[in-house]
């Protein structure tokens, strides 16, 4: 097999996008068609939902604006009840509606149900179409999530974290009910996306598109508008400390304009449902009213003995003693709120050794499994996120992560219910926490995106590590180490892209012609070119063109460490191309190509923990080999 023929066999699927793109598709595909089936034929795909919880709401105010009524909950109108009347004959418990008409109101956000009215206006009186797009939806979650760890891990972990997702019941759960969880967990993913394309790419066009769909979120769940103040600063951190590839970084000054502009647009989309609110409400509640009413439940004595739970207050007679009698509904909210409100800072002021605690154990109660899959997958998003937590995606997930935890803190659990629009950060957490755990525990050989073949072994084989690491550095090309007879074939050598092998007893010069022209044409010597550089320099010159590629992908989630190793070919690169200064003699073609040499093959070796530097120095840590051949 040739040197071509392998590489193409062993190239990991993140060199192939169209690969991974379908199989996101693929996904896609797969769970709406499940969840679609599974709807139908236990459910009823155009069954009214159940009248015990929020699902009415949202269907009235779909309805009552697709009639012109603007957002409006309206129980007593004859074609809005009749499904749920015809209902309630098999079932009076779980479908009678409360004859009530609310009329306006200010504690619900308003994008779920407009998508809702434009399907009563399309089709009529109907359950099935908002159904089916929170199955698209949570499909295209689960195709979102494949595609990145098809990048991101190995295919059979992509796999099994889809397994996991479908067979979790918060995602069959909400699939099907007329309920913000699904639009809201799309959203977040696309939002993720956005800060990770950012970070990667610094280019603005991802900033707005994160700040649009931030917006979209707090119209979709109100209380995604406190993870703005995170947000904020998550987008600051970004353009601050991305990934140097084309520069160092922005200035800060820049950054901090780019997190204002962030919040600014967002502020912007979010206008026009602060008007409507203020118009209606007579004061300054841009947001609404539910923050409000819904305070003392989240800071009261009902909320200490609950442990942070959410508990209906109207249930527990909490407002009994308010007259709301001849009110409108956007009146009665607003005295409701305001009492809430006033309750829930006085009881604050009588217990604030209590504030605390009780911010704790709301978030206990949120990411507190309920059943084996939650269990799972806490467990493997714990895993992934201390494995990954140095890694540029990985604080970047912490970071979301901690946003809303905060964010349920300042408000109350509700059981793992505001855990849903972060589906996605949790499964990518748990897929790269399985993949962290496969590359300490087995042996990995992968061909890297310049064709040089890069190998990490487990922890415990120290011995063998440092002697190849030994070997190595005493060779002329940059290759990985290896060892013979594993993941190399039977003999144990393994040809290189750059015309090297690697194993034991094999040389430069006794590898192929054809591959060692090959070799000279992707290091970007020609064979008609002069030898101006000499032996040493043609080499340093296949080090530096073989090796960039190598350090820019290996180092592009080390932070400083990553750093450190693309300064230092900034440094020798120019000298070895020649495209500035003198040209170099050969003693200083020499010292360049070795320092080549150690930099291309560190980068190899700290990627599996560098053991030759732990030799030099029992103090130091794996990261500080970056330093020696600075």
């Amino acid at each position: 097999m040739t040197t071509e023929q392998h590489r193409d066999n062993v190239q990991p699927l993140e060199r192939r996008p169209a690969g991974n793109v379908a199989a996101g598709l693929a996904a896609a595909i797969i769970v709406a068609t499940l969840f679609l089936a599974w709807i139908c034929m236990r459910f009823g795909l155009n069954n009214p939902p159940s009248s015990t919880g929020d699902e009415p709401f949202y269907d009235s105010m779909a309805w009552e604006l697709s009639r012109g009524h603007g957002f409006s909950v309206d129980f007593t109108d004859p074609d809005f009840r009749r499904p749920y009347d015809r209902a309630a004959q098999q079932d009076p418990d779980l479908y009678s509606l409360t004859p009530f008409d609310f009329g306006p109101i200010a504690h619900r956000p308003p994008l779920f149900s407009l998508i809702g009215a434009v399907g009563n206006v399309a089709f009529g009186r109907q359950f099935w179409l908002l159904r089916t797009i929170n199955v698209l939806l949570m499909a295209a979650t689960a195709g979102i999530l494949t595609w990145y760890l098809f990048r991101s891990t190995h295919p059979l972990i992509a796999l099994l974290m889809l397994v996991i997702f479908v067979l979790d019941q918060r995602t069959r759960l909400y699939a099907r009910a007329i309920l913000t969880e699904s639009m809201a967990c799309f959203l977040a993913t696309l939002l993720t996306i956005s800060l990770m394309q950012l970070r990667r790419s610094g280019k603005q066009q991802w900033l707005i598109a994160a700040a649009v769909l931030t917006g979209l979120s707090v119209l979709t769940r109100s209380i995604v508008v406190l993870w703005i103040p995170g947000l904020m600063l998550v987008v600051f951190l970004v353009l601050k400390t991305r990934p140097a590839e084309q520069t160092l970084g922005v200035p800060l000054r820049r950054a901090f304009l780019q997190s204002i502009l962030f919040g600014g647009i967002v502020a912007a989309l979010l206008v026009p449902w602060g008007i409507r609110n203020v118009l209606l409400l007579h004061t300054f509640a841009p947001m609404g009213t539910q923050g409000l009413m819904e305070m003392s439940a989240g800071y009261s004595d009902f909320a200490w003995d609950s442990r942070g739970v959410w508990v209906n207050l109207q249930s527990q007679h909490f407002f009994d003693h308010l007259d709301t009698q001849g009110l409108t509904s956007a009146e009665r909210e607003l005295r409701i709120g305001r009492e809430s409100s006033r309750r829930a800072f006085e009881w604050m002021r009588q217990h604030p050794g209590r504030v605390l605690p009780l911010a704790l154990m709301k978030m206990a109660s949120e990411f507190r499994p309920r059943n084996p899959i939650e269990v799972l997958t806490l467990i493997l998003m714990l895993v992934g996120l201390l494995l990954c937590r140095n890694e540029a995606d990985g604080r970047l997930l912490i970071g979301l992560l901690v946003i809303n935890a905060l964010a349920i803190g300042a408000t109350w659990s509700v059981e793992g219910r505001f855990l849903v629009p972060q589906l996605f950060v949790i499964y990518a957490a748990g897929g790269i926490g399985l993949q962290r755990i496969k590359d300490r525990c087995f042996t990995r050989a992968t061909w890297t995106s310049d064709g040089l073949l890069s190998a990490s072994r487990p922890h415990d084989d120290k011995a063998a590590e440092d002697q190849s690491a030994a070997d190595n550095l005493s060779g002329r090309g940059c290759f990985a180490a290896s060892k013979p007879g594993r993941d190399h074939g039977d003999d144990g050598n393994q040809v290189l892209n750059d015309g090297s092998m690697s194993g034991s007893g094999v040389t430069h010069t006794e590898a192929p012609h054809r591959q060692r022209q090959t070799g000279r044409k992707r290091a970007g010597i020609q064979d008609d070119q002069p030898d101006s550089h000499g032996a040493e320099g043609r080499n340093a010159v296949r080090i530096m063109t073989a090796g960039k590629q190598n350090v820019e992908r290996q180092s592009h989630h080390r932070g400083w460490r990553g750093e450190l190793h693309r300064r230092n070919f900034r440094q020798h690169g120019a000298a070895v191309n020649g495209s500035s200064g003198p040209r170099q003699s050969g003693s200083q073609n020499k010292q360049i190509s070795q320092k080549m040499l150690r930099a291309c093959t560190n980068v190899t070796l700290l990627h599996g923990h560098d053991n030759r530097a732990r030799q030099r120095n029992p103090q130091s840590k794996p990261c500080d080999a970056a330093k020696f051949f600075l």
